[in-house]
């Protein structure tokens, strides 16, 4: 049952349409536009979803229910609570992905439910897992969705320097709906499709619909059984790596070295992670040592490419200024995230010192990115470390402000390289705390 306001109890009746599977699905907006834009999506996202699942649920309707002043998304079992701001103006990408995780709750949440607030993040992350696929899927993997996962990546690096820095995934058992919003959803979703590149796409989804089948209730360890019997290493599973990397709090950064004489992978976390090598140059798949050195590469080596993996990379001068050559004469031939990740772990490692030649080769990126302003939206963000040394007041700050300014990321107005909404939020935060503009 659910209590609708006023006006929709007046307005038109429900758009109304039927899945393949026979679940009747309602949208209840004032705008007949905006229900049909809802009603659309929800209808190709549901049909995904139930091919995907496998699981018929004993569901006879479901019903969106738009709402004014409302941010986000809200299932409950047969009906969703659906942001009227976000069906109106928000981005094809962004209301995709909420119908689309709303809906994929009705399996992961209700059908098999957390039997424990500490593994909230667990269920909410493979729920976003099974959620992206099937949102990629609505919009055909184009330029919609490679910017959704732009806005992505940069909200991980937003939490990772600034919401939550340090934090693992595991909740508290007297969790708050911030602190999940601030925890889950991000880094986690990255760990579970690192997982996906080591099991591949279809042993992941036949762990959740095993998982969501079998049990009414799950935990971590119901989760890691799928993962025992998957060696990685020398006595050790991709369950153990899954579980530290989940209760394990950090940022993991590696610095590559290629020189004439060496070549040098050095994890610069006081104590290693276990980190998946996503690259073709023969390096093992996974590094668990503090460091690795091997002979010279003949080839240029970048690793973690499109954030495939959570762990930042610092390269030496020579390979940093080569990238950013490729990438002032051909950005096309890196991804929306491949630019963007680039851009902002040189800034980071610029900004904490970590990086020889740091100034001049900054000056590179600098002009790099503007220079090519199209390639590289929501660039205000990505050269955030550069143009800026942080006080401590600004990581109080910016916790305050960290909803309004993710928010940001769910319309097309964002995205503009130093003329987007975002960068305007960006230039106040930044006067608040210097008292000038970092962009």
């Amino acid at each position: 049952m659910a209590v609708l306001p006023d006006e929709l109890v007046q307005s038109k009746p429900a758009i109304t349409r039927q899945t393949s599977f026979g679940v009747t699905v309602r949208v209840h907006a004032i705008s007949h536009a905006v229900a049909i834009r809802v009603l659309d999506i929800a209808i190709d996202s549901f049909e995904l979803l139930a091919s995907i699942m496998e699981i018929p649920l004993p569901l006879n309707k479901v019903d969106f229910i738009l709402v004014p002043d409302y941010d986000g998304g809200m299932e409950n079992w047969g009906h969703v609570l659906l942001s009227e701001n976000l069906a109106t103006y928000g981005d094809d990408a962004h209301l995709t992905y909420v119908i689309a995780h709303e809906l994929a709750h009705h399996w992961i949440g209700n059908k098999a439910t957390v039997d424990s607030w500490r593994w909230i993040c667990l269920q909410e992350d493979l729920t976003d897992y099974v959620s992206y696929k099937v949102a990629a899927a609505v919009l055909g993997h184009d330029s919609r969705w490679e910017r959704f996962m732009l806005s992505k990546y940069v909200a991980i690096q937003l939490t990772e320097d600034f919401f939550a820095p340090e934090h693992s995934l595991v909740m508290p058992d007297n969790t708050t709906q911030s602190l999940i919003t601030s925890h889950c959803y991000l880094k986690g979703v990255v760990l579970l499709e690192s997982m996906e590149t080591v099991v591949g796409e279809d042993y992941m989804l036949s762990a959740i619909r095993n998982l969501v089948a079998t049990r009414t209730s799950f935990d971590m360890s119901s989760f890691l059984l799928y993962f025992k019997d998957i060696p990685v290493d020398q006595n050790i599973s991709l369950a153990q790596v899954y579980e530290y990397w989940f209760i394990t709090g950090g940022f993991p950064a590696v610095k590559l070295s290629n020189s004439p004489l060496s070549f040098e992978l050095q994890q610069l976390n006081p104590s290693p992670w276990p980190l998946r090598l996503s690259t073709k140059q023969g390096l093992p798949p996974f590094l668990f040592a503090q460091s690795l050195t091997t002979s010279p590469k003949n080839t240029e080596v970048l690793l973690n490419l499109n954030f495939t993996s959570f762990y930042r990379v610092n390269y030496d001068p020579t390979t940093w200024i080569s990238i950013f050559s490729q990438m002032d004469e051909h950005p096309e031939q890196f991804s929306a995230v491949g630019r963007a990740q680039l851009v902002t772990d040189f800034c980071y490692f610029y900004a904490h010192d970590k990086v020889d030649r740091g100034t001049a080769i900054k000056e590179i990126v600098v002009d790099v990115v503007y220079k090519n302003a199209e390639y590289f939206e929501l660039c205000d963000w990505h050269l955030f470390w550069c143009h800026s040394t942080v006080p401590a007041t600004l990581t109080q700050l910016l916790k305050r402000v960290a909803l309004g300014v993710t928010r940001l990321f769910d319309n097309d107005a964002a995205f503009g390289c130093r003329t987007g909404q975002a960068a305007r939020s960006l230039n106040s935060i930044c006067n608040s705390v210097f008292g000038a503009n970092c962009i």
